[in-house]
């Protein structure tokens, strides 16, 4: 479903603006009071109750993000976090939050996909964490750059970044060993190729291809290339997508030649639940040998791992170069933290409390550990959590090394994208096809993709003010 600016949300901008003359709300640029600005724990003078929407819908992570609500409200008296899963995922959260704005039943902070960043800034509807940064000198120097450079819009930190992702190579290495692979593939040509040897040795999936249109955007960013265009969005508003290239075309064409061969099966990129890891239960099941897929999900792994022991011993790898040229690592995918712009200054200062407690170094170890996620602050990673874990399982560590891996650039960082469902959506369908109907044209399939990306692109800034 493309995501645009209802006019619920437009109506939330003058509400915003309200909020703004009785000292409330976002617009008040951190003046709640004479002495107290908007996010001063000063302004929680009675016990405060915030929501909190996550959207944290496999067991181990639900599990963890509970955890902490609970862990934070037990360590002091003035705030209650009530926690509301929201178990449609990111999208469904993303536009609920949305229609939230129009009839007052926003929450008080929510985790959202961190790419819908550009849509929430231009909704009025979150408080812009550079004001809480400012009103409470807090330090965002700890943070991994292309983290914080994503969440940058106009010049201002909007989300503050929580959960931190990248595609990584899941492999068993029994099914290596029996298909004579004597290391995980580098390059993408040395996939092709173990592809072909997995098939061979009896893995009738060969690698197990998720149909994820974050790939596309991944290995863009990876090459040191927009994926949009004004500068992935940063110069000025996007207008058009930038992903039609000749990088994109090859990457494509790869991967419906792999699936043409029967070197590599197809597999839908949606799903909650076990159905999101339909992919890894192919290598758990003798299917498939390796699989692309995101770091968060180590955590489930982990869960069911021990029932496959005696078939599966797990092996994590980096993602693979589509070129030797290719020096600018994995840009972050996960999720940051929002404050509701139309709330009180109690909850807001209440929220930024909660805020911080969370991405504390020991809370976010204790979230990345049980997860898989990576610790987006260079605290997080020193602290005994982290290092022990990596220590005894360095698989962990592999997403953190491909997001610290070359400098943060507008590419590197990940796109900014006003309707960034509409332009996914775009993208999978076209992916999608491709490699289910092996026949069909992978420069057409590109080209669909970017036409209607572009039409979801042109449809949500005609809905700006």
């Amino acid at each position: 479903m493309r995501t645009k600016l209802p006019k619920a949300v437009l109506g939330a901008a003058c509400l915003a603006s309200s909020f703004t003359i009785l000292g409330l709300g976002a617009a008040s640029g951190g003046v709640a009071g004479a002495s107290n600005p908007v996010c001063s724990p000063k302004n929680i003078t009675s016990k405060t109750t915030i929501t909190f929407w996550e959207s944290a819908s496999s067991g181990a992570n639900e599990t963890a993000i509970q955890a902490l609500v609970k862990s934070f409200n037990a360590s002091q008296s003035k705030v209650v976090v009530h926690d509301v899963n929201q178990p449609g995922g990111y999208e469904q959260t993303y536009n609920q939050f949305l229609s939230s704005l129009g009839n007052h039943s926003s929450p008080q902070v929510m985790f959202s996909d961190m790419y819908t960043v550009q849509g929430l800034d231009d909704s009025r509807g979150v408080l812009p964490i550079a004001t809480c940064v400012k009103d409470t000198g807090y330090s965002t120097s700890a943070f991994a750059r292309k983290a914080t450079l994503q969440q940058t819009v106009n010049g201002k930190l909007v989300g503050l970044p929580y959960s931190a992702s990248a595609p990584v190579m899941y492999y068993n290495k029994k099914a290596f060993a029996k298909a004579h692979i004597t290391s995980p593939p580098a390059t993408f040509a040395k996939l092709e190729t173990d592809a072909a040897a997995l098939k061979k040795a009896g893995y009738s999936d060969g690698i197990a291809l998720k149909n994820d249109p974050w790939w596309l955007q991944v290995w863009t960013g990876m090459a040191n290339k927009d994926f949009v265009n004004n500068a992935n969005g940063r110069t000025k508003r996007t207008t058009a997508v930038a992903f039609n290239s000749s990088t994109s075309l090859s990457l494509l064409t790869d991967f419906q030649n792999m699936v043409k061969r029967g070197d590599a099966a197809s597999f839908p990129s949606t799903g909650t639940g076990l159905a999101a890891f339909d992919n890894l239960l192919a290598i758990a099941n003798g299917k498939a040998g390796l699989s692309i897929d995101t770091s968060a999900a180590l955590g489930e792994i982990a869960n069911y791992l021990p029932l496959y022991k005696k078939t599966v011993t797990l092996g994590v790898a980096p993602l693979p170069k589509l070129s030797g040229e290719d020096k600018y690592g994995v840009q972050p995918g996960g999720n940051a933290l929002y404050i509701t712009s139309t709330d009180t200054s109690a909850q807001i200062a209440a929220s930024w409390e909660f805020i911080q407690y969370l991405d504390s170094a020991a809370n976010m170890a204790t979230w990345d550990k049980a997860t898989g996620y990576i610790p987006i602050t260079s605290t997080a990673a020193k602290t005994a959590t982290i290092k022990n874990l990596w220590r005894t399982k360095p698989y962990y560590k592999i997403a953190y090394t491909e997001i610290e891996t070359g400098a943060a650039t507008d590419a590197s960082a990940g796109p900014l994208i006003g309707d960034y469902y509409g332009v996914n959506n775009a993208v999978s369908s076209a992916l999608a096809t491709l490699l289910n109907n092996t026949g069909s044209s992978p420069s057409g399939q590109l080209s669909t993709a970017a036409t209607n990306a572009n039409k979801a692109i042109s449809a949500y800034n005609s809905t700006l003010p």
